[in-house]
């Protein structure tokens, strides 16, 4: 198991990797910055992990030079649906399918393979083989939080105690 301390160095060092000339070193597609265009169609907008979702994904985005174009959906699963097929109209490269529900993200996703789209399906199932998931656990987050700040309170009380 790695450290809070060890992460956090990680994710700082992880900051300062120069990224000029990154997208340079890229194999095609994104050897020419700004002719990969990437959609990302969320479901779920609100609160600060899900700003810190957006944050990161436009960083990389600007990172390696691709076109991002954010469609946001507040939770309503069917325009999320209409959504993927407007990526789709747009002629993106890739989609990321952030959240939303298996029953109305299905066949969006599907319309979107038959495409030649390439897709990703971020925290929701879209029961499609040819559509890698990326899923994280939050059992597992939570139980990484507590832990921490179990050990956070041990050594305040330890520096307390000194």
């Amino acid at each position: 198991m790695i450290s809070r301390r060890t992460f956090t160095g990680l994710l700082a060092a992880a900051a300062m990797i120069p990224t000029a000339g990154f997208a340079a070193d890229m194999p095609a597609p994104f050897d020419n910055p700004g002719d990969v265009k990437i959609a990302l169609v969320r479901y779920l907008s609100t609160g600060d992990f899900f700003q810190a979702y957006l944050s990161g994904v436009e960083k990389q985005a600007e990172a390696i030079g691709v076109d991002l174009r954010v469609f946001d959906s507040r939770q309503d699963a069917a325009l999320q649906a209409d959504m993927v097929d407007q990526a789709i109209a747009l002629g993106v490269d890739g989609i990321i399918i952030q959240h939303g529900l298996t029953e109305s993200m299905r066949e969006a996703a599907q319309r979107a393979v038959d495409a030649g789209i390439k897709v990703v399906a971020f925290d929701v199932d879209v029961e499609n083989d040819a559509i890698p998931q990326v899923e994280q656990s939050d059992r597992d987050l939570a139980r990484l939080a507590l832990e921490a700040a179990l050990e956070d309170n041990v050594l305040c009380r330890e520096h307390l105690a000194a």
